[in-house]
Order: structure tokens, then C-alpha cells, then sequence
């Protein structure tokens, strides 16, 4: 014991480096002369600081379904020799037995289908008469009892499939489709009637149905993989999808807009970058640069729709600058102004400012063609302003007090003076007054309605997260609540969602909710310390339009 008394003591000898000295110790409490910053203060604001209903941000999604493969044309049997269609129908009559007709029977069914199906009239009642005959007269061969033996039975369930779409009938479709995989799966149509069967189960929102047949083996070529893009995207398998919907559209034969269109609408809503993007819609286009235009234009209007800022930004970069020559003066203007919303979006007022000055001065040469966007680029400069103001008056984030200085002074410039220049004037003086009065260290955050108004310019990302799920459930609905935790630099180091963030559902939407919040950021303060939000988003699916 004595020992282990000594070593203790040797040692805390060393540390103090005073032991055995003939010296003194002071022990008094120094003075901390070391300059000290503003205390740090955590704000935290729930939902109704905000100014936000229990529900918060009430979001209704769009239900996208495949359109472009259409629907499978009727084949066509032509008559063995020349004959009226008079004499054809009179062939094609028949009483329905127990037993399939005798392959003669049969084949005059078909020819006289297929002539009257493509026969020529006067008027589109007309048209649907015919086309009404050949339905039932198809219908009432194949209701006959059948097996893969039957003469020329195939040939006959397509032909019934494709009357029985043309007519609208898709669910009594499936079924004759069905039997005929069922019947023939070893023939060379089959993997095409899954390829149908599986877009007509994707448009009734059977995604599993669907998911299935494409499993089982669909063709090689634009059908399969325009499927099976479908699939996947229903699915958020986004690299498949965005794999798949490339190679349909760029084998894709016959009209192109629709599926070029999709294949943006999948290509922006699955991640891709812009780059990759583009490189499609450049094929897509060929030599065309109105076509690659178009595409880009939509491609930057589907980033912006989900929550993708930077890169919509980057598009209409591109759409002002490098695709068509020249611009369309009015076109320019809508995209700086574009630009100058999504710049606030990402939390850059001086770029913001940049792109409303760019909008206003593309007005000159614009003229005339730009009476319409005169009033709404020159307001935009003031509503900057004053909500830039707004968020310097609570932050003393002093990137937002020089983008509000240089709209005021730009706004109040304007001959002839606008309407509501005094008011204005006002408002500048107030900037003005906050600079002088306030403490540079004093920036807290201490207007929820501002961080509100930043919020609520951010709802197409959550919108998008929904969406994306809701693809492939259109019976989701219900709300995520997103806890959000940001540092005085602006910068997000925490969320929390309710329900927790999952694999399926709405813990799907809340899991892609939490990644999108992660990459925003905010207005920085000047007082150290947490800012904490809290904010409900209740989704639902948005009607469907009647006809």
C-alpha cells in the first residue's frame, strides 16, 4: 500500500511540475481577458410558429401512365382470290355449335373481318358501324368452344384483342390475351402479347400483373423495352428504367413525339443528370435542334417539378445560350425570370438578382413581343426585394441585404416611376433602418414567416418524393412530417421524418424526403446556434379530369 502511495505521488508531481520546489502556488481564479462572441441560442419553431395548419403544405400528386405504344393493329387476312364484300359476307355467315367451324368456315370469318374492318366510308359513323360488325361477329366465333388445335385460332384471339381495344374494352382484351399465352406459349407472338398485355396492365395500374409478364419474357426491341421501362420505373428501379426507356426510344419506329416525351418524363423524374439527359434527347433529336429545344424545355420543366433547382438552372443555362440561334427574344426573358425563382430556391440571392436584372434588360430588344411579361418581370424585381429584406431583417445574412439593395435601387429607378413607388420607398428606407439600428451580431432567425415563405418555394421536392412513390400505389395518401435541424451557416445536419423513413409507402416518400432536405441549405445567422423547423406535408392524389 505504501508503495502504490509513493507512485501516485511521484506522478502528481509530474504533472503540476511544482512539487519539492521551495516555491509557492497561487490558486486564485485568473480573469478570462479572451473576447467573447454572442452566447449561442437554439430557436425551434413548430408547424402553427410557422403559421401552417396541422396538416402544413396539403400536396396532391400526378399519376402518370404509359401512352405511347398505343394499341395493336388488327392483322389482316386477305382473301385467296378477288371478291366483293357482298360475296365475302355471305361466306363469312355461320349459326355458333359446340363445335369450331371447319377451317373453310374460319377463313372466310377472317377475310370478310379484314375487308370490312379497312373499308372505305363516307363518314365516321359509318366507320364505327362496320368495325362494330367485325367486334361481334369475332366475339361470337370465339365464344365457340376452342383449343390450340382449332383452325387458325390465334390468328382469331388477335383479332378479337385488337377489335375489342379499338372499342375500349381492355379488361375483355386481357382475357382473350391471356388465353392465348396460355394456349401457345411456345409460339413466336407470344412474348409480343405479354409485351401488350403488360403495357394494357400498367395503364390499369396492375403493376405486379404487369411486372410478371415482363419476368416471363417479353421481345427484343422498342416494345420489350419500352415495357419493361415502365416496369421499372413503377417499380423505383430508376437505373433500369432510365436503361430501358433509352434503348425503347432511340429503336422507336413510326411517330416519335410521345415517346420522346416519355422518355424525358422518365429520364428527369429517375435521376438522370443532365448530361445524360441530353445526350438521349441529342439522339433523339438527330439534326433537328427545335426537337432537341422542345426536349430540353420539358426535361427543365420536370427538374423543376421535382425539386431538382440546380439542374433545371443548368437547362435553361443551356436553352439560353447554346441549342437554338437566335433565342426567341420572349423565350429569354421567361428563362432569366425562371432562373431568378430557382436561384432563391438553392439559397443564392445574388445570382437570383443576376438572372431578375438579366429578365429585365432582355426586355428591350424584346419590345412589343414582351408586352405581356413587362409588368411581371418589373414586379418580380420589388417581390425579390422585399422578401430578401424580410429574410436579412431576421438572419443578418448580408448576401440577402445586398441582393435587396440592388433590386430596391434598380426597382425605384424605373421610368417612368411604377405605380407603387412610394411604398416602395418606404420599404428601402426600413432596409436602410435595419442596417443602422442592429447589432451585426444579433441575426437569429426570429421570423418564422420568413423561413415559412423559403419552405414553402421548396414544396416541389417533397411534391416530387411522392410522386414517385404513388407511380406505383395510387391509393397512397397521408402525411410525413420532416423535423428540420440547420447550424448557423445555413448548412442541414439533421432530419427526422414521421413516419420513419422505409422501403414502401408513405416510409418511402419519408426516406426520399429526408435525402432531398439534406442537400438544401438556408440562410446563415450571426448568432451561434441550432435553428429547428417543423414541418407537416399531407399528400393526396389529384383528381383526374373529366372528359
Amino acid at each position: 500500500m505504501k508503495r502504490l502511495i509513493k507512485l501516485v505521488g511521484v506522478s502528481a508531481c509530474s504533472l503540476v511540475m511544482a512539487c519539492g520546489g521551495a516555491g509557492t502556488t497561487d490558486t486564485t481564479p485568473k480573469k478570462d481577458t479572451t473576447p467573447k462572441g454572442p452566447a449561442t441560442q437554439d430557436k425551434v419553431y413548430k408547424t402553427s410558429d410557422l403559421g401552417l395548419k396541422a396538416e402544413g403544405y396539403k400536396l396532391e400528386g400526378m399519376a402518370f401512365a404509359p401512352q405511347a405504344l398505343g394499341r395493336p393493329a388488327l392483322p389482316l387476312v386477305r382473301p385467296a382470290r378477288r371478291m366483293t364484300l357482298k360475296r365475302a359476307k355471305r361466306a363469312a355467315r355461320f349459326k355458333p355449335g359446340k363445335k369450331w367451324p371447319k377451317g373453310s368456315k374460319v377463313d372466310a370469318i377472317l377475310t370478310y373481318s379484314s375487308m370490312l374492318w379497312r373499308a372505305k366510308t363516307k363518314t365516321k359513323p359509318a366507320k364505327a358501324k362496320n368495325r362494330e360488325v367485325v367486334r361481334e361477329l369475332l366475339k361470337k366465333l370465339i365464344a365457340v368452344p376452342h383449343d390450340a388445335k382449332s383452325h387458325n385460332v390465334e390468328v382469331v384471339q388477335q383479332m378479337v384483342e385488337a377489335a375489342l381495344l379499338a372499342a375500349g374494352d381492355t379488361a375483355g382484351a386481357l382475357k382473350v390475351m391471356d388465353e392465348r399465352m396460355k394456349m401457345f406459349p411456345e409460339s413466336k407472338g407470344t412474348p409480343f402479347a405479354r409485351a401488350w398485355a403488360a403495357f394494357f396492365l400498367l395503364r390499369a395500374d396492375k403493376n405486379a400483373e404487369a411486372a410478371a409478364l415482363v419476368k416471363a419474357g417479353v421481345p427484343a426491341g422498342r416494345r420489350g423495352e419500352y415495357v419493361k421501362a415502365w416496369v421499372a420505373y413503377r417499380a423505383r428501379k430508376f437505373d433500369d428504367a432510365r436503361k430501358h426507356i433509352a434503348a425503347a426510344a432511340t429503336t422507336w419506329k413510326g411517330r416519335k413525339r410521345r415517346i420522346n416525351r416519355e422518355a424525358v418524363l422518365i429520364l428527369g423524374r429517375a435521376g438522370a443528370s443532365v448530361d445524360e439527359a441530353d445526350a438521349l434527347i441529342t439522339k433523339l433529336a438527330g439534326e433537328s435542334k427545335r426537337v432537341r429545344y422542345g426536349l430540353l424545355y420539358t426535361l427543365q420543366q420536370v427538374y423543376l417539378l421535382t425539386g431538382s433547382y440546380n439542374n433545371a438552372i443548368k437547362v435553361l443555362d443551356m436553352l439560353s445560350t447554346s441549342v437554338v440561334d437566335p433565342v426567341p427574344v420572349d423565350d429569354l426573358v421567361n428563362f432569366r425570370l425562371a432562373q431568378a425563382g430557382l436561384y432563391y430556391r438553392v439559397n443564392q440571392p445574388g445570382k437570383s438578382v443576376e438572372a431578375a436584372f438579366a429578365a429585365q434588360k432582355g426586355l428591350v430588344p424584346c419590345a412589343a413581343k414582351c408586352d405581356k411579361l413587362k409588368d411581371p418581370v418589373l414586379a418580380t424585381l420589388y417581390q425579390l426585394a422585399q422578401v430578401f429584406h424580410t429574410i436579412f431583417a431576421s438572419s443578418l445574412d448580408e448576401r440577402y441585404h445586398t441582393a435587396a439593395v440592388k433590386l430596391y435601387d434598380a426597382y425605384l429607378a424605373i421610368t417612368p416611376p411604377r405605380a407603387d413607388k412610394e411604398h416602395a420607398t418606404r420599404f428601402y428606407d426600413s432596409l436602410k433602418a435595419t442596417k443602422k439600428n442592429t447589432a451585426p451580431g444579433a441575426g437569429i432567425h426570429n421570423n418564422p414567416k420568413a423561413l415559412a415563405n423559403i419552405l414553402s418555394f421548396r414544396r416541389e421536392g417533397p411534391k416530387g418524393c411522392y410522386e414517385s412513390v404513388l407511380q406505383g400505389d395510387k391509393a397512397l395518401a397521408g402525411a410525413v412530417t420532416a423535423t428540420i435541424q440547420f447550424d448557423e451557416k445555413g448548412v442541414v445536419n439533421g432530419v427526422e421524418t414521421i413516419p420513419a423513413k422505409g422501403v414502401a409507402g408513405l416510409a418511402a416518400v419519408a426516406g426520399c424526403i429526408d435525402a432531398h432536405i439534406r442537400t438544401w441549405t438556408f440562410p446563415s445567422r450571426t448568432v451561434p446556434g441550432k435553428t429547428v423547423v417543423v414541418v407537416p406535408y399531407t399528400f393526396s392524389m389529384k383528381a383526374a379530369k373529366k372528359p
